[in-house]
Formats: C-alpha cells, sequence, structure tokens
C-alpha cells in the first residue's frame, strides 16, 4: 500500500498537481486551488493534528494522480485502462469524481470546517470497511471515499453479479425519524446526477453478513434509474 503524504510535503503535492491538472481540466485545477488555499496557511504540526484532514488530503492527491494519468493516455489506451477497472471504481474515476470537481460542491465549505474543527468523526468506518471487505470476498466490488460521504451523502458504492454501481446511504435511524434525513439525501443525490440510491434503516445488532447480502441483492435488482429504501 502506498504511504501515505506527509504533512510536510502536503502543500507542495497539492500545486504540483495544479499545474498538472491546469493542462487537463482547468475544472480540476480549480477545485484543488480551493483546496490549496484551506490548507496553505496551516503548519505541518496543526495538519498532523487533524487526522481526517490528512486522510481527506491524502486520498484525494492520490484520486487526482490516476485521474491525471488516466487521462493523459491517448483514448484505445484510455479504455482499455477503464475496462480493467472494477465496476465501482470506474465508476468512480469516470463518472463521480469528475462530476465534483467540474460542479460547484453546496457543502463544500460546511464539510471543510467540520474536518478542520474535529466534528466529523466518521464514526460508521468500521462498519463501512467491513462491509466493503464482505462485498469483494463475494466476487462483487465496492468503493468509498470522502468526497462521496461529504459531498454526495453517499456511505459506499456496491456493484455485484450484473455489474451496476449503487450508491448507498446507511442509516440507524427509525424510517420515521430517517424521513428528513432521507429527503436531504435523494436531493443530495439527484444533485450530482446520481441515478440509483439506496437508503437503508438497519439494526447494528443484525449480522453484518446479512446486511451486506442485501446490498448485492439491491445492486442487481434495482432499476437502472431509480431510488428505494430498505429496513435491514
Amino acid at each position: 500500500m502506498p504511504e501515505r503524504i506527509q504533512a510536510k510535503d502536503i502543500e507542495q503535492t497539492l500545486l504540483r498537481l495544479i499545474l498538472n491538472a491546469i493542462q487537463i481540466s482547468p475544472f480540476l485545477a480549480n477545485r484543488l486551488k480551493e483546496i490549496w488555499r484551506w490548507i496553505k496557511d496551516k503548519k505541518p504540526g496543526q495538519l498532523m493534528s487533524k487526522p481526517h484532514v490528512m486522510y481527506f488530503l491524502d486520498e484525494l492527491c492520490k484520486d487526482t494522480k490516476f485521474w491525471l494519468d488516466l487521462n493523459m493516455l491517448d483514448a484505445e489506451t484510455r479504455r482499455v485502462h477503464e475496462a480493467e477497472m472494477t465496476p465501482t471504481e470506474r465508476y468512480w474515476y469516470t463518472e463521480l469524481f469528475p462530476r465534483w470537481f467540474k460542479e460547484p460542491d453546496p457543502k463544500l465549505s460546511i464539510w471543510q470546517r467540520k474536518l478542520m474543527t474535529g466534528e466529523f468523526s466518521q464514526k460508521d468506518k468500521a462498519l463501512i470497511d467491513d462491509l466493503c471487505r464482505r462485498v469483494d470476498r463475494q466476487q462483487g466490488s465496492s468503493w468509498d471515499a470522502y468526497i462521496l460521504d461529504l459531498s454526495m451523502a453517499t456511505d459506499l458504492i456496491v456493484s455485484a453479479a450484473q455489474e451496476k454501481p449503487l450508491c448507498i446511504q446507511l442509516t440507524t435511524l427509525s424510517s420515521q425519524l430517517s424521513e428528513e434525513k432521507k429527503e436531504r439525501w435523494e436531493f443530495t443525490l439527484q444533485y450530482w446526477q446520481i441515478q440509483r440510491g439506496l437508503f437503508v434503516n438497519f439494526n447494528p445488532m443484525r449480522d453484518r453478513a446479512v446486511l451486506e447480502s442485501r446490498l448485492r441483492l439491491e445492486s442487481d435488482r434495482l432499476p437502472v434509474i431509480g431510488y428505494n429504501e430498505i429496513e435491514v
């Protein structure tokens, strides 16, 4: 696994990526500039004390480098590389990630503040990691990312036998209490033009294998365009 970017290197890494992005996608360059302005006055020690800020920056830089490398290829070679990706990886790099940097992000300033102040805890990270591992072991594919969670109301993307990526939001609230959250979720997915979404009310006491199996099932059987809500 590649080493994480060090706090002392993050500003120069972002600036280098901005220069590279200008040649390929000014939209990406501009989004990276927004992120650079957010952290440029922070000393390495300050950034190190904000683990989720560092995890996000590391993930963003790696995703950016991968996307830039992919899009510097000629069209045929790029198609070959995209065909070799898992369905969820391909969905992220060819659709959702570029959509994020090409469109205004209404939540950007909100989650920047939450990351920097430590309000963002990602308390369900262990659950999401476990579900991703389970899906991958069952010959499906999964993807999770800070941008998905913070901007797109998506805890993870799951794809199963039909190779149709499904964006999933997990909540432990009862259906009645989660109605407002569900409405915000639908609005967010519509904003980002996410066509397939699943809102899951789940009992944390249930076996995670049951939840993982249901996610794969829903990924296969939901329509090409549509949102659904289930209880597990």
